[in-house]
């Protein structure tokens, strides 16, 4: 008699606990709009939370930046931080036209009311893996008229596209020469494309 009552109060036991258990829900808090899931598989970078829904942090305004305008570059002999590249310009030679002419007889002359400026940059790879300067970077003169002075195809002593492949933490310096209008100045204007998915781009005294 004892052991039935008992097996029946055991049963009445379970029966209790199995109704609480079935009416137990999971509770699943979706993340507030604006914040990434730390489960997701974006490769985006998850920001920092600020307490904001959508509120970017003010950003500094860029012609305090030096190296954000022509009007306010980077100093002459100082160092700047691109993508993968620090680059500092060594030296500038504003009238290169004989050093050109010394180099290769082939070299066109320029053409008249311009000569050529060789500029001396010095890269350090401040990446994770070997990469070439002169594929990743493009150089530019911004002259005080306005006009912008690319490279022309002409052989170069020291040329930086000689560099080739630089291992992380390592320096390649080379030359890069433009063919600018006479009387005219200018700062050197820089593009890092080493990656893909943006360009980080800055200005650079000559002088």
């Amino acid at each position: 008699m004892k052991r039935f009552i008992g097996l029946s109060f055991a049963f009445l036991m379970l029966a209790a606990a199995a109704s609480a258990c079935a009416s137990t829900k999971t509770v699943t808090q979706s993340a507030p709009a604006g914040l990434q899931s730390l489960s997701s598989t974006s490769s985006s970078p998850i920001p920092e939370a600020d307490g904001t829904v959508d509120s970017p942090s003010p950003k500094p305004d860029p012609v305090d930046q030096a190296g954000a305008t022509a009007d306010n570059p980077i100093p002459y002999g100082n160092s700047a931080d691109f993508k993968t590249w620090n680059v500092k310009v060594v030296g500038a030679t504003w009238d290169a036209d004989a050093t050109l002419a010394h180099e290769n007889q082939f070299n066109d002359k320029p053409k008249s009311g311009y000569h050529y400026v060789m500029v001396t940059v010095r890269t350090k790879n401040i990446g994770h893996k070997s990469s070439d300067p002169y594929f990743d970077l493009s150089f530019t003169i911004i002259g005080h008229d306005g006009r912008q002075y690319t490279e022309p195809s002409e052989v170069l002593p020291n040329d930086l596209v000689d560099a080739g492949n630089v291992p992380p933490s390592a320096f390649a310096e080379g030359n890069v020469v433009f063919l600018v209008k006479d009387a005219v100045k200018g700062v050197l204007y820089i593009e890092d494309s080493s990656s893909f998915s943006s360009t980080t781009t800055g200005f650079m005294a000559l002088s």
